[in-house]
């Protein structure tokens, strides 16, 4: 946010995602260490599959942080404000990078090759995001503490100048969003008149016993249709239905299966 300095997270997100890109070249050197080879399906959905860990932690971290808000970070020690991020935001990140380690190591076990050296793949890359996470980006947040601390700007290529000219013109007006450090803390944003949306119309409407009803129905309704479709799906399909009905092809296949085997 270029009008609110507090709230400015691009060096730390910039940050979390070299050490992203980090995690996974440790994950790929403890796999090759175990003597196994890359597979193509592993070149191409792996960085993928780590981006997408890794990044969610980290704005897990920066989103809970963010929350604790200017008094809070203002008044405690850099120890304290890391302790309550974790206290907030560990056990979700935890239990997260567990179901994805259990989820992955349940498929080491396939008998086929490519799909097990992919799941011990990504059990490494879980492994690695969420220790990385713990034991790089946080001591890294402490800098981001600090610098909320004495009220500096971000000291970003992007952000610095903007940032200063803003926080001069807010001492000159007295303006207090300045100090916000999440979006809800701002004047006017986009996030902020959503989250109002959702606290005051959406969340009430839900709750309403007509509504609960009206859901309760439908989703019976769509379980019941579900189970139908199910029913009359036949399984499988036959061989001779990979080639348009009466080619060469189709009916070839269709006399071998039903003739001769």
């Amino acid at each position: 946010s270029y009008s609110h300095p507090q709230a400015s997270r691009v060096g730390l997100g910039l940050h979390g995602t070299v050490l992203v890109v980090v995690a996974e070249f440790c994950a790929l050197s403890v796999f090759y260490l175990a003597d196994l080879y890359i597979n193509p399906a592993m070149l191409m959905a792996l960085p993928l599959l780590a981006l997408g860990l890794g990044v969610d932690d980290m704005f897990v971290f920066i989103r809970y942080f963010s929350n604790l808000g200017i008094d809070f970070i203002s008044a405690n020690s850099p120890e304290d404000i890391i302790g309550e991020v974790l206290a907030r935001a560990g056990p979700g990140t935890t239990l997260s990078s567990l179901c994805n380690v259990l989820t992955f190591g349940i498929g080491t076990f396939f008998p086929i090759k490519a799909m097990s050296d992919f799941c011990i793949g990504a059990v490494l890359v879980a492994v690695m995001n969420y220790m990385i996470m713990l034991n790089f980006f946080l001591p890294l947040m402490v800098k981001e503490i600090r610098r909320i601390q004495a009220f500096a700007p971000e000291p970003h290529i992007f952000t610095y100048c903007c940032h200063r000219r803003t926080i001069e013109n807010a001492k000159r007006t007295g303006r207090q969003s300045i100090n916000a450090t999440h979006a809800e803390e701002f004047t006017r944003s986009a996030e902020k008149s959503i989250v109002t949306w959702l606290k005051v119309t959406y969340a009430p409407f839900m709750m309403h016993p007509a509504t609960r009803i009206a859901s309760f129905c439908g989703m019976v309704g769509m379980l019941i249709l579900c189970l139908a479709l199910i029913d009359g799906k036949s399984i499988g399909y036959a061989p001779w239905d990979l080639f348009n009905s009466g080619s060469g092809p189709n009916r070839a296949l269709e006399l071998s299966f039903s003739s001769f085997s």
